[in-house]
């Protein structure tokens, strides 16, 4: 990995370290996900949907989307 995309990785997974912790989300838990590569996970804990209920791997994710989806659009 060049120099410049270790340094973006690094800013990016501190930056959504910092987001997740502002939504008492624990870092820990987050992690596994960032490292396999499943962002959509961060778009949901950026999005501040989920504030009480916290995603911690991708399939919870989808679940949870395609559990609320119906809804929304009702």
């Amino acid at each position: 990995m060049k120099k410049r995309e270790r340094a973006t990785s690094e800013l990016n997974l501190v930056t959504t370290a910092w987001i997740v912790s502002m939504l008492g989300v624990h870092q820990s838990s987050i992690e596994p996900a960032w490292r396999r590569g499943d962002l959509e996970v961060f778009a949901h804990v950026a999005g501040g949907n989920n504030k009480q209920r916290p995603i911690f791997e991708h399939e919870e994710a989808v679940r949870w989307e395609k559990e609320r989806a119906p809804r929304q659009n009702a």
